[in-house]
């Protein structure tokens, strides 16, 4: 049959089309075989939390498919996987003595595993509103904390998995983190609404640190090991230290540096460890602010960097989809996940 010229762009069109819709699908599924990837992006899903055990053997890390991998450091054949999560997971930590990992995801769910046998310990639906935005161990072990995006908190026994208390001081916006006291009787908070504060574990009564920080809320916080300071990482992405007693910031704190993501503290309470969205990592002096060094490694955001407990190495996440275990005193890459 024969063709006009107008014809045939029509079907050109159409295949067209046709072309770009098929490409469009692969692309949504991951599954674009053949096609070059921009340079330095990586096809290995995001990292959005890592963790490590007190005895420096596991490593846990969730990513945007549900999944929270578990790596045995000292034995690759005791990997493993658990799948909990409809959607990405947002937050991992191990209890103290390393037998649970704890994970909340973007679907508003909190898991316990039990890391041995990889069995379930507790499945809670904490938010219909949003995902889990925070979780933490208290130091004993004793108490699990988990902030969901409908703005209350929950605390839980981990002798018996129930739950304890519910804290919700009628904030509109959720914790972005938490933190308890050494002696475990305080409960530390950073809110999207600009407040940072703690509630007593016993009581649920709510004390305000700091507020009026709704023009550049706090993104992550970290609690100083003698309990005297939290280090606030606001929105903008500086750093602040602020005085639990006097309830004030120090002053000429901020170095500077205006993209950071992420925050945690050594284990001696001396370094600061701070992910950017740059892809460095940057060790600073807690009591000055100053940088002592910074580490290059990451293509896109650190989304958590977490110190061993000996002081010796610490273990980034990133966008690119990498866990990866670095030398503090030098910057050295010691394995790459």
């Amino acid at each position: 049959m024969a063709t006009t010229a107008k014809g045939e762009s029509i079907v050109k069109r159409i295949g067209l089309t046709v072309w770009i819709l098929a490409v469009l699908i692969c692309i949504h599924s991951g599954n674009l075989e053949g096609a070059e990837q921009p340079k330095g992006k990586s096809s290995k899903p995001p990292i959005s939390s890592v963790a490590v055990s007190s005895n420096g053997q596991l490593l846990a890390f969730g990513d945007s498919t549900g999944t929270v991998k578990i790596i045995d450091l000292d034995a690759v054949d005791r990997n493993r996987s658990f799948r909990g999560h409809r959607w990405g997971v947002s937050q991992v930590a191990f209890s103290p003595d390393g037998a649970f990992v704890a994970s909340g995801g973007t679907d508003g769910v909190l898991v316990v595993w039990n890391v041995a046998s990889g069995e379930e310990s507790l499945r809670v639906k904490i938010s219909r509103m949003g995902g889990v935005t925070a979780l933490c161990f208290s130091s004993d072990g004793s108490m699990l904390a988990a902030a969901g995006g409908d703005a209350t908190i929950g605390i839980w026994k981990t002798d018996s998995w129930d739950k304890m208390s519910t804290l919700d001081q009628g904030q509109l916006l959720p914790a972005t983190s938490l933190g308890f006291s050494p002696d475990g009787k305080r409960l530390y908070e950073a809110r999207r609404d600009g407040n940072v504060g703690f509630s007593t574990v016993s009581t649920t009564k709510h004390n305000l640190l700091s507020g009026n920080w709704s023009m550049n809320p706090p993104r992550d916080m970290v609690l100083g090991t003698e309990e005297n300071f939290v280090y606030v990482l606001v929105e903008s992405g500086r750093l602040k230290k602020l005085n639990i007693k006097k309830r004030e910031f120090a002053a000429k704190f901020d170095r500077g540096h205006s993209d950071g993501t992420t925050i945690s503290l050594s284990g001696d309470g001396r370094q600061i460890l701070e992910g950017s969205e740059s892809g460095e990592i940057r060790i600073r002096n807690a009591a000055t602010g100053k940088t002592s060094r910074t580490i290059k490694g990451h293509v896109g955001p650190v989304n958590q960097v977490v110190p061993f407990s000996n002081g010796e190495k610490c273990v980034s996440g990133g966008a690119d989809g990498s866990v990866k275990i670095w030398q503090l005193s030098t910057g050295k890459l010691l394995r790459d996940f």
